[in-house]
């Protein structure tokens, strides 16, 4: 018989087996398969692989790490940019004037999952991430493929409105559920075109170049969204996903030494943030907020309707 535990998001008592909560679809936090069942894990569609858990399983010599796994690097690009963690109730809590004194600039928080969950320490967290005098600040929302995109979007919306954030909220779109790439692909233009509808801009989307190039199929307004991306790497730049030519924020360890960062975790999501606001170079979108908004105009020429949201081409009508 399966172990039952209580989810933290929906407060549902399900079983721990799937690793996922049955009713809301959450992370259940006590679900942590180690080593090639880890990896396995990812490689199904649960996760992405997370090295700290790799470095504490009994196997973990088959990935080249041992049992105390190193923290992350020195920043070999150190001064260019400035730095903030992510961090969700995994980390349990952060003490924001550490992280601060430790060297970062601030923060992205997970906010909401679904169209239901909501995590547990966002509340808190946040108000004390802008109690810290945080110079970045940030909020995401997790993508479900499977889950109505436009709900997703509403539940997002409704619970960050009003916050004191400086950045783009992002969507974290890295979840594949079982979705086909059509489905994956439809659900989140629903989720983006609806965030954009009720704020007048477009949502950051936090992504990575193997799931994004693989399960998300061309939108020319992807562009328009800021990219948040994920490549854990030293290399100076960090591999883009089809759809953008720069980034926004590159998630670029996950290294992080928790503790003295003011996380509960031994480790800690870092990333890189240019420190007059986002983006590795002069084509991501404009950071400011609030933002002004390009205007959608369409042409009409021989029975040939072209369409453009500012000076990018949409369609063909």
């Amino acid at each position: 018989m399966s172990k039952m535990v209580k989810c933290d998001i929906c407060e549902e008592v399900v079983s721990l087996e799937e690793g996922l909560c049955t009713n809301c679809g959450a992370d259940l936090p006590e679900y942590y398969p180690t080593g090639i069942n880890y990896l396995m894990s990812w490689l199904n569609g649960y996760r992405r692989p997370d090295w700290k858990l790799l470095s504490k399983s009994p196997d973990s010599d088959f990935f080249g790490y041992g049992i105390d796994a190193p923290e992350y690097p020195p920043d070999p690009l150190e001064g260019q940019y400035d730095l903030i963690c992510d961090s969700s109730s995994h980390q349990g809590g952060m003490n924001w004037t550490r992280a601060i004194s430790g060297g970062l600039s601030g923060g992205v928080l997970r906010a909401t999952l679904s169209t239901k969950g909501k995590d547990t320490n966002f509340d808190r967290d946040f108000r004390n991430l802008v109690s810290s005098g945080a110079k970045h600040r940030g909020v995401y929302h997790v993508f479900f493929p499977g889950i109505d995109g436009r709900e997703q979007a509403d539940h997002f919306i409704d619970v960050i409105l009003g916050l004191d954030y400086t950045l783009p909220p992002a969507i974290d779109v890295e979840r594949i559920d079982g979705e086909s790439k059509q489905s994956i692909t439809g659900t989140l233009q629903g989720l983006v075109s609806r965030f954009k509808d009720r704020m007048g801009f477009y949502p950051m989307i936090y992504t990575s170049p193997g799931y994004w190039n693989y399960y998300v199929l061309t939108w020319s307004r992807w562009v328009l969204c800021p990219l948040w991306v994920a490549h854990w790497t030293s290399m100076d730049n960090p591999i883009l996903p089809y759809s953008w030519v720069d980034w926004y924020i590159w998630q670029f360890t996950s290294q992080g030494n928790g503790a003295s960062l003011g996380a509960n975790s031994r480790y800690l999501d870092i990333n890189r943030i240019v420190s007059s606001g986002g983006g590795g170079g002069g084509d991501c979108p404009d950071p400011e907020f609030p933002k002004s908004i390009p205007v959608e105009t369409s042409i009409t020429v021989s029975g040939i309707t072209k369409s453009y949201f500012g000076d990018i081409y949409l369609q063909e009508k």
